[in-house]
């Protein structure tokens, strides 16, 4: 269930100057940050990042693949290799997610490259029970550590630091890992469009023993393929490079992604070119000199991102394609040697006969040969992810699983430029449905268990301080909060018995306040409008879609609510509802979106409606546009078109790599984004860029300027903060 948009007012003239004033202020805002509708709306949305981050390099297992090792954002997890059943997790405070680990099975430890966290070790002798021992931050040149990827050699740890190059650790002394040796690097590749040079993008690292030669392969994502004798760890050689920019490929940059190595060759993959072929040595019979050279190449159906070397077969992660298997036999001549259709593999590992793949759609999933050419899902694990009730609040998001998985409660740190993490946790009761966040409280519509109440002050360690259950209430499946008057109150559906009304004492307990009955209540919004234009009144309504359409009921005294005043069934399955100045707009499955005029809230008036590709589920209206996550088709964004008929237009679209569930407006400190809980994909947000589009007339003021007594003027047509 979608958190939906409510509006607090208050008509108190003197604040209302005040709170004019402010509108004023943020007006200037959206003239730099979003330009004014009047002129200009959405027209492109854009991918900005996403939440957990799928890399190339986030798996690892022992020998036999009895354990294996997964790390989705900044989680680490250790899993049965069998059947995928999760045996232990921890969180690491890496800032900027694991981005790669490697397993030292002689040593049960995990070394892990963790971003701006660095270089972390980690002890998994006891796999229910991992512990972080040791840690590499700065070096001895008090370079900060930015960790991408990692390998393991002979008591060394190989770390391809993003900005630095190349480093290496000992580690013979794991609770005290120190650095040996380095050879830094910086591409210094221009951007196009940009006069500056961009330094960094070391994002892989293999290590190999060749005739008692140890080798570091180190992939640069703009250049590249630099190959290092690093035998002496003080000494690191640079033998040879492979530029990826060169003739062969046509002039173009061709943003390498990952890389594997045997004896005599090695495997790149790349965003354009698929999957490339290296010869190590001139001469394969006697490799004493370093000599990379062309020698294959496979296009491959989608953007190449991982690979993975085993028994002749290069496993290829290939994005929205899934998984792309090539024959590697003749490395002259690769050839496609079967497929596992997918919406989005970014991470591949094979051991003991097991291919494991990490997959936007199913988390981590092993997947088996089930044909000549095709591959199939044996088991999965769905890791902390899911995005099925998105917030936002600040610089956070919180995400509910209502799967009933125990991690039900995510708060996501938005703040960190390019990375979004997983910062803290909570597992309630019941079966999280429904959110809303206030003053350092999250409140949860926790279906059989009724409403948790999560303490959100220390982000990293929420806990729940109460849980409150109506004796009569079944399933709670939404909530929100309104204040008036200095009191706030908890308004929340039960499928099973309707509309309740809660208020918070002095200690924050919820107290009953009223309730109503309302068959299979399930989104919920508030709404206030003026009763009638002689008289000044202000009334506070509750908008609730129960699957077949609207119900209108009057709450503006908590203690006896009233109705409904008015119901207007929709053509499919209302499943969400927001609120635009006089409008109601209903996400309503299949049949896309309604939008009902509700001037008169006794007699609802439908106005238009859009059909939508893809299942309508979620609702967030933000000014003049309607954010719908429309399921497998990602995100839809719909214009209001006032005329003497509102009318609704198609502004953009966006694909998610799973399937949207939930959607979000808001901002954070830098920037206003759209937030989609992706019921795969996890937290994803997208950019709003505008430009000119006529004919969406804003209006960000309610036609009402009385005084009403509720808290908070409906100024802005969002969720504000």
């Amino acid at each position: 269930m979608a958190m939906h948009a409510t509006y607090r007012s208050s008509f108190n003239p003197e604040i209302l100057k005040r709170f004019i004033n402010q509108c004023a202020i943020f007006a200037l805002v959206l003239l730099v940050a979003i330009p004014c509708p009047g002129d200009e709306t959405l027209k492109d949305i854009t991918f900005e990042k996403g939440w957990p981050e799928v890399s190339r390099t986030n798996m690892a297992s022992d020998q036999d693949g009895t354990l294996l090792f997964y790390t989705v954002g900044d989680v680490f997890v250790i899993l049965d290799g069998a059947n995928l059943v999760e045996k232990s997790r921890i969180s690491l405070k890496t800032q900027k997610g694991i981005k790669g680990i490697v397993y030292d099975s002689d040593n049960k430890k995990i070394y892990a490259a963790c971003g701006s966290g660095g270089f972390q070790v980690i002890n998994v002798a006891d796999p229910m029970e991992p512990i972080v021992m040791g840690e590499l931050l700065t070096d001895h040149k008090s370079n900060t550590v930015y960790g991408s990827a990692v390998d393991y050699l002979d008591s060394r740890a190989y770390l391809a630091d993003y900005y630095f190059g190349l480093r290496i650790i000992d580690v013979s002394n794991p609770g005290n890992p120190n650095q040996s040796g380095f050879h830094e690097e910086f591409s210094e590749f221009t951007k196009e469009g940009e006069d500056e040079p961009f330094s960094g993008g070391h994002i892989n690292v293999k290590v190999a023993l060749i005739n008692n030669v140890k080798y570091a392969f180190v992939l640069d994502t703009y250049y590249g393929l630099r190959v290092f004798d690093v035998t002496v760890d003080s000494k690191p050689v640079l033998l040879d490079r492979f530029d990826m920019r060169t003739s062969q490929y046509y002039g173009q940059v061709s943003l390498v992604k990952d890389l594997a190595v045997d004896d005599t060759h090695i495997y790149i993959s790349d965003t354009t070119y698929g999957l490339t072929i290296l010869s190590l040595f001139s001469d394969l019979a006697n490799p004493l000199t370093m000599n990379l050279d062309k020698v294959g190449q496979i296009e491959t159906p989608g953007t190449a991102a991982g690979v993975f070397l085993s028994d002749n077969k290069v496993y290829t992660a290939d994005g929205t394609e899934g998984l792309f298997v090539v024959d590697v036999s003749d490395k002259t001549d690769p050839v496609n040697a079967g497929t596992y259709e997918s919406c989005g593999v970014y991470g591949v590992y094979a051991v003991g006969g097991k291919i494991f793949v990490a997959d936007t759609t199913d988390g981590l999933a092993s997947v088996a040969q089930t044909g000549a050419f095709v591959y199939s899902k044996t088991a999965s694990f769905d890791p902390p992810a899911d995005g099925d009730t998105v917030f936002v609040e600040k610089n956070h998001a919180y995400l509910l699983d209502n799967d009933g998985s125990k991690d039900g409660l995510r708060i996501i740190d938005l703040v960190t430029e390019g990375e979004y993490r997983l910062v803290g946790q909570v597992t309630t009761t019941g079966v999280a449905n429904g959110l809303y966040v206030e003053d350092d409280r999250a409140y949860i519509a926790d279906g059989a268990a009724g409403i948790s109440v999560v303490d959100v002050v220390d982000k990293s360690a929420p806990f729940i301080v109460s849980e409150y259950k109506e004796e009569n209430v079944t399933w709670v499946s939404d909530i929100t909060l309104m204040t008036k008057e200095e009191e706030t109150f908890v308004y929340y559906t039960d499928t099973g018995n309707g509309l309740f009304i809660a208020g918070i004492d002095g200690e924050n307990n919820l107290v009953h306040k009223g309730s109503i009955l309302v068959e299979n209540a399930g989104a919920l919004a508030l709404a206030l409008f003026q009763a009638e234009e002689s008289s000044g009144e202000v009334k506070l309504y509750a908008l609730v879609v129960n699957g077949t359409g609207l119900e209108v009921f009057d709450v503006t005294d908590p203690l006896e609510p009233k109705g409904p005043v008015s119901s207007f069934e929709t053509p499919g399955e209302a499943l969400d509802i927001d609120v635009k100045d006089q409008f109601a707009v209903v996400a309503d499955g299949d049949a896309g979106v309604v939008l009902i005029d509700l001037s008169d809230p006794t007699k609802p008036i439908k106005t238009a409606t859009f059909a939508t590709d893809g299942r309508a589920e979620a609702i967030s209206v933000h000014q003049s546009y309607i954010h719908t996550a429309v399921g497998t088709k990602g995100v839809l964004v719909l214009g209001i078109v006032d005329g003497q008929t509102a009318t609704l237009t198609q502004i953009t679209t966006h694909d998610t790599p799973g399937y949207a569930a939930s959607v979000f407006v808001a901002g954070t400190d830098a920037k206003r984004l759209t937030y989609i809980g992706d019921s795969r994909g996890g937290l994803l947000s997208f950019r709003h860029s505008d430009t000119l589009f006529s004919g969406i007339d804003e209006k960000p003021f309610t036609n009402s300027s009385h005084d009403s007594g509720w808290d908070r003027l409906n100024c802005f047509i969002s969720t504000l903060f």
